[in-house]
């Protein structure tokens, strides 16, 4: 069975492979259980993708997200289900070739999720390929939060914007201030003791006055 790992051998090339061998079956890939997928191949030629809950071109790109996942390769499984059939084998496979390497450069600028992060204004934006949604991101980075708080306040999880902040950070439109492990907590301030109004006062010390006659100490 041909299996592996896309950190060993990246998954357009894999896709390469079984295309110059013209092999039929299904090419199963999984990510720690965060993703399952499957292409399809009939004769060489990719018929039928499926991640998750896409199908198509779009499973494709869940894929490629997904740098680190294993694989397998099943001869002779065939799909109930051509999706992409009628797309040329050789474009879809320069597509993915592509699109690992563009993921693979930003994973060079990603961020830490403890790492703080500082949006600096006056940076053109105009030629970014981004959202309205992954710009609102800069309105949190104020350099004392890190990317992993800009995450929960912008409703989403490190791993949904990270793309988004290599993109900045490529493009200078950020800076990173790297931090390993997440910041201490601040330390409590201690609580000051209260005297107990019902304890009884401690005895003051008792003194015993001095008595004179005619000049001379009385004892």
């Amino acid at each position: 069975m041909f299996s592996g790992n896309f950190t060993q051998i990246a998954f357009g090339e894999v896709l390469r492979l079984l295309h110059a061998a013209s092999q039929t079956g299904e090419l199963r890939i999984s990510d720690d259980h965060a993703m399952s997928a499957s292409v399809y191949l009939k004769g060489g030629h990719i018929v039928h993708v499926e991640a998750d809950t896409e199908t198509g071109l779009d499973a494709l790109s869940v894929i490629c997200q997904h740098v680190n996942a294993a694989f397998s390769f099943e001869v002779g499984t065939l799909s109930a289900q051509e999706n992409l059939a009628g797309v040329p084998t050789k474009k879809v496979i320069e597509s993915v070739t592509t699109r690992v390497t563009e993921i693979n450069t930003l994973r060079q600028f990603a961020p830490g999720p403890h790492d703080l992060i500082l949006y600096k204004p006056g940076k053109s934006l105009d030629h970014l390929d981004t959202t309205p949604e992954d710009l609102s991101l800069l309105l949190t980075a104020d350099g004392k939060r890190s990317a992993e708080k800009i995450a929960h306040l912008n409703g989403k999880s490190f791993d949904q914007i990270v793309q988004a902040l290599a993109k900045f950070n490529q493009a200078g439109i950020i800076d990173i201030q790297k931090n390993a492990t997440p910041p201490l907590p601040d330390e409590p301030m201690p609580t000051p003791e209260v005297a107990d109004p019902s304890a009884p006062l401690p005895d003051s010390p008792q003194t015993t006055a001095v008595r004179y006659w005619r000049g001379k100490k009385i004892e």
